[in-house]
């Protein structure tokens, strides 16, 4: 998909491998209409990115992939005795993250603000920032602590680089639409699709098992077998007119619930406020938004991001 209109601005040498697949990446997070907050677990966006992949694994040795990415500073450290499937998984994390973080600028940009356009430059032209985690604004505005600190300039690249930007913005913005279809849920344009946070990076695939709210009832022991954190949890607890709902914060995996009363007899009410997380204050559901947002969600372990879990029921109502 790479254009040979970002070519001077971007490389020191074109001919890099590694060049090769920033520009792919940064005309994709043109040309792909996608949320990253939401669209990353599409079929689409999964068959892509395993494309982008295969391309890249087939003309570069899994040695030199993962010394780009520890030169890139993806905060990826590695000791493993099988490097083949460490650096495809490497890969993967570094596509996704680069997608993302991407992605949310340029639609800033498409939207009139350019107060991030030095975040974007100095991200893919220095490639010398951890991308690993860009799923809150305050990450990304990290690297403007990065690029003072490094003594950034605008020069001559710099002001080519932001006329091509114009150029890929008119020509390419937008032109694919990304299907929502998804392959974790029945039911993909549903208003409880939500694929947010943490959960673009989580290792799971078609086929891995997955514990979701809408697979588990009651009071329970939820428990990681990859790292044994345990934690009790409520997934759905009701009586005639009142109910507490399961919620896990998609930005930082803390657990909590949402109160819901009805006037109706074995209904759900509607939802006075907004559900907050406790700890990072983000907005896990808005009130507005429907009972059932997030509960497709895969459930991960705060501590280690597995999906490995257990979950031991210890009452029902």
């Amino acid at each position: 998909m790479a254009s040979e209109e970002i070519d001077f601005a971007l490389v020191e040498d074109k001919n890099k491998a590694k060049d090769t697949i920033e520009k792919e990446l940064l005309l994709s997070a043109f040309v792909l209409d996608f949320n990253p907050n939401k669209d990353m677990r599409s079929n689409f966006i999964l068959d892509y990115i395993k494309e982008v992949e295969d391309n890249f694994l087939s003309y570069n040795s899994s040695k030199d992939i993962l010394y780009y990415c520890v030169n890139s500073g993806c905060g990826v450290c590695f000791d493993s005795k099988d490097v083949d499937k460490e650096a495809k998984e490497t890969l993967h994390d570094y596509i996704i993250a680069r997608l993302i973080l991407y992605r949310k600028i340029i639609n800033e940009l498409h939207s009139g603000n350019s107060t991030r356009f030095d975040c974007l430059y100095y991200a893919i032209y220095h490639c010398s920032f951890s991308v690993y985690r860009y799923s809150m604004d305050k990450d990304i505005d990290f690297l403007k602590e990065d690029i003072i600190y490094s003594n950034h300039k605008i020069g001559e690249i710099y002001r080519k680089y932001k006329e091509i930007l114009h150029m890929l913005d008119i020509k390419y913005y937008n032109i694919v639409k990304v299907p929502k279809d998804t392959w974790m849920i029945n039911d993909s344009e549903g208003v409880w699709f939500n694929t947010e946070g943490e959960l673009p990076y989580l290792k799971i695939n078609p086929g891995d098992s997955f514990k979701s709210f809408d697979r588990i009832n009651g009071v329970g022991v939820l428990e990681c077998r990859d790292c044994g954190y345990k934690q009790e949890i409520v997934a759905f607890m009701h009586g005639a007119f009142d109910a507490t709902i399961g919620r896990q914060c998609p930005q930082c995996g803390t657990f909590c619930t949402e109160e819901n009363h009805s006037e109706e007899f074995h209904r759900f009410g509607t939802a006075k406020e907004d559900v907050v997380c406790p700890n990072c204050g983000y907005t896990i559901k808005k009130k507005e938004e429907s009972i059932f947002k997030g509960s497709s969600n895969p459930l991960f372990c705060p501590k280690c991001e597995g999906i490995n879990l257990l979950f031991k029921t210890k009452m029902e109502t």
